[in-house]
């Protein structure tokens, strides 16, 4: 053991302390080196990466032609009748458009209803109220054609009522249709999923679809527009 400073008066702990941090100098100087080196490569990888966003985002697309000769395109009155986009190679000027008159599609539809009906029950029960009529074959299966037989939808009278008739009707694609059925005056209606007069509808007599007194096909028409006063028909609604 030792008491500092006792024999010679000098504080030897102090001293010694001191030339440690005399010798600490370097090692502490090193470490605030390596601290800013750190930094500074932070620095060029933030750099860097600004860098590559600008010459793949905004240098590459600022060369493109479409950005370049960019044009816009502004729309006064009803601007939620109709929208516009103008390209790089549209002139410049005012046009107007007028709507006459829009798309609509083809249907059919009920004349007289088959009355209230429960739309839940199966097509025997409905057949034995005299509600529909229709022939099955021996396994109680039956069926009928939409557009010339291109579509045939079919049914069992045991297991299928109305509601999933008008559910399958629906969900055959080739049949291009959307049926509805109103249960509270058991009229049906028919109508083309293609707008416009390209659509059409018909359903081929002998079926199940005869109970429902389906009318003649309205035709679909296409929608008339009128752009600086020239009339062109278009198919979309």
């Amino acid at each position: 053991m030792r008491i500092s400073g006792f024999a010679s008066g000098m504080d030897i702990d102090s001293m010694v302390k001191e030339l440690m941090n005399a010798k600490r100098t370097p090692l502490t100087k090193l470490s605030q080196q390596k601290t800013q080196l750190e930094w500074q490569q932070q620095q060029y990888r933030d750099i860097n990466i600004k860098m590559v966003d600008f010459r793949n985002n905004k240098l590459f697309n600022s060369g493109l032609s479409g950005s370049i000769a960019a044009k816009q395109a502004n729309i006064s009155g009803n601007t939620a009748a109709v929208s516009a986009k103008a390209g790089s190679g549209a002139a410049a000027g005012a046009m107007t458009l007028e709507v006459t008159s829009l798309a609509d599609a083809a249907s059919v539809s009920s004349g007289v209803g088959i009355g209230a009906v429960d739309t839940t029950q199966s097509l025997s029960a409905l057949k034995a109220l005299g509600k529909i009529n229709y022939v099955a074959d021996g396994s109680g299966n039956l069926s009928f054609t939409f557009n010339g037989g291109t579509s045939t939808i079919t049914l069992n009278e045991n297991t299928d009522t109305l509601a999933t008739m008008v559910t399958k009707i629906n969900s055959t694609s080739s049949a291009k249709v959307n049926a509805f059925l109103d249960s509270a005056t058991g009229k049906m209606s028919i109508s083309s999923k293609i707008s416009g007069a390209s659509g059409s509808v018909s359903v081929d007599p002998g079926g199940l679809l005869d109970s429902f007194d389906l009318t003649l096909p309205a035709v679909g028409h296409d929608a008339i527009v009128k752009i600086n006063g020239i009339s062109i028909n278009n198919p979309c609604k």
